[in-house]
């Protein structure tokens, strides 16, 4: 089951820690690439002997890792996003100053 959790952090602090949200998928996606390589390599080799169930169990977990990092990917773009709206200055309606201006 997962679950979302919330903490507190400097400001200065954001994006240092959406990075390290980020390292926290190393491990995922490696495993993501050896998953990836082997599937291709399984897929050479086993042409004549291909065990499907195997593939089958490899292709799974592979959508599984997968699925992980893009929520992962998901979650610290958010952060991002939302940090630079935060900080970045309003854009200014040049309608508004026009009008302002007559």
């Amino acid at each position: 089951m997962k679950v979302k959790l919330s903490y507190t952090v400097e400001e200065e602090e954001i994006l240092l820690e959406a990075s390290k949200l980020l390292g926290l998928q190393g491990t995922t996606m490696q495993k993501i690439i050896d998953l990836y390589t082997g599937i291709q390599t399984s897929l050479k080799s086993k042409a004549d002997a291909l065990n499907i169930d195997n593939e089958r169990a490899l292709f799974a977990e592979f959508h599984e890792k997968l699925a992980a990092l893009e929520l992962r990917m998901n979650e610290v773009q958010s952060i991002v996003e939302e940090y630079h709206s935060h900080v970045a200055p309003a854009p200014s309606d040049g309608a508004v100053e026009r009008s302002e201006k007559e």
